[in-house]
């Protein structure tokens, strides 16, 4: 069985000592002081603390490290998704926008593994990969072999620079060829593709948002100065691969769609603490930075792989302004996390949940599209044949799905992928 992968973190801002939400770092970095630290956090700023059991009734040197203490803590009923993971790792990825990597995501698809994106520059592009393109082979085993003796785990190799792996690939066309990639420093382009299309009623905006992470609030905003020059009074936001990041890029996403039409006033979204914490629960108000349009209508397109920092934005926005949503049911995570750095590790524990405007949050099944559609590999993203978009531009022409749109989801492909804004942490 394909190995899943849990959401990239919606993450707030770094604390710092006078914070209410600061830890003490252990007094030293043996095992047993990880391992009580760990819990320290977790009784502090957890955002089910409640459930924690009573310290004294755990032995810290009897763990065998941080990870298992977290994993021991862990509140199984709603936690899918705090984790440890090296500093180095962390910050290369949410501070600098780049990971190692071999550069594409790929997914299951009416059997058949096939690549859904592909990194602009990465080797993955670099040796011809496209979405669509089928996996026939990796490292000389068969996609039913790999299923077979569960080695989707590792059947890439560890990410380390320079690890090499060998794909057989069949083509939109049918032609198979092999490619040799070996991983690599990848730079990510977190809006990858802006385009202005024709609609009915006039030009519609459209973007691929990949993730809310690095230079993602520059490329927003070249995204949105092309949008006023189209003159657009409708968008679509593309996030059916955004797994999330940084909560105040989501902000500022919100203020780009809604700031206008609310002319910067109301609530955005609220965050609310643990019991111990409520006093820091907090109202975020919306603005509306200069590029703001007044849109009359914005449609988003997601899947399950939408999570977390994607899905603040379309529940704050939905309270909004008129909105839709096509594709699939996003994964469900309306918590947050913040970071806590020790011996070279992050600890990222959920810390709070968000809520928008009309008091709506706790969406853990997911936020569920008006039209379900079915993620179409055959088409690039952007292309107006492209299922997903084609029935985002017919809902907001007519006001209705398309006819050919399911009425229920019936996909069969958890995304699995190299990116790491997925495998970044592996689901439990």
């Amino acid at each position: 069985m394909i190995a899943r992968y849990r959401a990239l973190a919606l993450l707030a801002p770094l604390t710092v000592a006078c914070s209410p939400f600061h830890v003490d770092g252990p007094a030293d970095c043996s095992m047993p002081e990880q391992n009580e630290y760990v819990y320290d956090v977790l009784e502090k700023v957890y955002l089910w603390n409640d459930t924690l059991p009573p310290r004294d009734s755990l032995d810290f040197e009897a763990f065998e490290g941080p990870e298992a203490v977290l994993n021991e803590l862990r509140y199984r009923e709603l936690d899918r998704w705090s984790y440890i993971t090296e500093k180095e790792k962390s910050d290369a990825l949410f501070d600098d926008g780049r990971f190692v990597g071999y550069g594409f995501s790929y997914k299951r698809d009416d059997g058949k593994i096939r690549v859904s994106g592909v990194h602009d520059g990465s080797p993955a592009d670099l040796a011809g990969l496209r979405r669509g393109d089928e996996l026939v082979t990796i490292n000389s085993f068969n996609i039913a072999q790999i299923d077979q003796d569960e080695m989707w785990g590792d059947i890439f190799g560890p990410d380390e620079i320079g690890v090499e792996s060998t794909i057989e690939i069949k083509d939109a066309d049918g032609e198979q060829f092999t490619v040799t990639i070996a991983r690599d420093w990848i730079d990510i382009i977190t809006v990858p593709n802006v385009a202005v299309l024709d609609g009915e009623a006039g030009p519609v905006g459209y973007l691929t948002f990949g993730s809310f992470i690095g230079d993602a609030k520059d490329e927003l905003d070249d995204a949105w100065d092309a949008f006023n020059d189209a003159d657009i009074t409708t968008l679509v936001v593309d996030l059916r691969y955004n797994g999330g990041g940084s909560v105040s890029i989501a902000e500022h996403l919100i203020d780009l769609i809604a700031g206008a039409r609310t002319h910067g006033d109301g609530v955005a979204y609220r965050v609310e603490y643990n019991d111990d914490l409520s006093d820091e629960d907090e109202d975020h108000g919306m603005s509306n930075p200069g590029r703001s349009i007044d849109l009359d209508h914005v449609t988003f397109i997601t899947t399950g792989r939408s999570l977390s920092a994607s899905e603040l934005v379309i529940n704050a926005v939905r309270a909004h302004m008129p909105i839709s949503v096509v594709g699939d049911t996003t994964g469900g995570k309306p918590v947050g996390m913040k970071r806590y750095t020790f011996c070279d590790q992050v600890l990222f524990p959920i810390t709070f949940r968000v809520l928008n405007a009309d008091g709506e949050g706790d969406y853990y099944d997911g936020i569920e599209p008006d039209c379900f559609v079915e993620d179409d590999l055959d088409h690039e993203l952007g292309d107006p044949a492209e299922s997903s978009l084609a029935a985002a531009l017919s809902i907001m022409q007519t006001g209705a799905c398309p006819a050919e749109a399911d009425a229920s989801s019936d996909q069969d492909g958890a995304m699995f992928d190299d990116d790491p804004l997925v495998k970044f942490l592996r689901a439990r």
